[in-house]
């Protein structure tokens, strides 16, 4: 029962993932475009990015251990929910994206493109970004209020 609650917490994430943005992203001027097979999404703001690998990835990871697969699935799940809670009490916008590029606007109109595919370890993970520094990848894991008012409020 439990593993059938997380794979469908873990799709109805996918899914919602995969949507279109709403008005309110799109007025954090957050915007996903779309470039044929894989999706880019363009970040222009601070904000905490969450990444879950996307279909293709989820099945390559199953077919190598699925329970593996499973439980990490459930242990992010449980993470990314604690922090996500945290940061809406801070009024600290975040995502969850399984978009194949991340295309960060950095000072001065300067653009960093992360190609998600080409590096297992993006494929769940989490950027701190703060709207014009390069992003940080962090893990859910070790991270707290005191840390993420500490990085938002420099």
């Amino acid at each position: 029962m439990n593993r059938l609650l997380s794979i469908l917490f873990l799709l109805a994430v996918l899914a919602a993932a995969c949507s279109s943005p709403s008005v309110e992203e799109k007025k954090a001027k957050l915007t996903s475009v779309s470039t044929g097979p894989g999706d880019t999404l363009k970040l222009y703001g601070p904000a905490l990015l969450f990444m879950w690998p996307d279909s293709l990835q989820a099945e390559q990871m199953k077919s190598k251990d699925s329970d593996a697969f499973y439980i990490a699935a459930d242990d992010y799940s449980f993470y990314n929910s604690q922090l996500m809670d945290i940061a809406d009490s801070l009024k600290i916008k975040n995502y969850s994206t399984s978009a194949k590029y991340l295309d960060f606007t950095l000072a001065n109109e300067k653009h960093l493109l992360v190609d998600r595919s080409a590096n297992e370890d993006l494929w769940w993970g989490l950027y701190l970004y703060n709207g014009a520094d390069t992003p940080r990848l962090q893990s859910t894991v070790d991270i707290d209020a005191n840390y993420l008012n500490t990085f938002f409020r420099k």
